[in-house]
């Protein structure tokens, strides 16, 4: 089948480690982080896969979910943190920019919105190319971040929402007696 390109949205993923991998054995300088590198050599990667010039809208992991795949004791994240967490906000901005330039990607959204008002505000104060979206897990089950994130950052940055996990894990698509059965297995 062959669709018409300037029809299709293509929205893919940037993630901070390699699947299927311990990142820890890698590295952290260009192998899972935000560096400029990497996010140039896995946007290069999806679009060889993808067999596409362009992608619309790339979605790129939290800063956070690095210390995630990391293992990393509470006392390292906090001076993780401190010291590094800014500075890797700033970077990962210039490195997206950098990749919007290009042309290889239009647009930029984030998945998991802690940092996306720090981002965000950065980005506008230095002229790079802002989030236009942010995917976080919602649905009724499910709705924190909408009663933070949603009527302030979101609104005030005009960035829009893609719900993640919508129907709260398959929760929502069948009777509650069939999801209390099954949870007893």
């Amino acid at each position: 089948m062959k669709l018409p390109r300037e029809e299709l949205v293509i929205i893919t993923k940037y993630d901070v480690h390699l699947h299927g991998k311990n990142p820890a054995d890698y590295g952290i300088i260009n192998q899972h982080d935000f560096s400029r590198t990497h996010i140039f050599d896995a946007v290069k990667a999806s679009l060889e896969r993808l067999q596409l010039e362009y992608i619309e809208v790339l979605q790129c992991r939290a800063i956070a979910s690095i210390m995630e795949h990391l293992s990393m004791r509470r006392s390292v994240v906090l001076l993780f943190i401190c010291l590094l967490y800014v500075p890797l906000i700033h970077a990962m901005m210039h490195a997206l920019h950098a990749v919007v330039q290009t042309g290889y990607v239009r647009y930029i959204g984030m998945i998991y919105a802690m940092q996306i008002s720090r981002a965000t505000d950065y980005a506008l104060q230095n002229k790079l190319t802002p989030f236009i979206s942010v995917q976080n897990h919602h649905s009724l089950i499910h709705c924190e971040e909408a009663r933070e994130m949603f009527p302030t950052t979101l609104k005030m940055f005009g960035v829009a929402a893609i719900p993640w996990r919508a129907l709260g894990r398959g929760i929502l698509t069948r009777p509650l007696s069939a999801v209390r059965a099954n949870e007893t297995r």
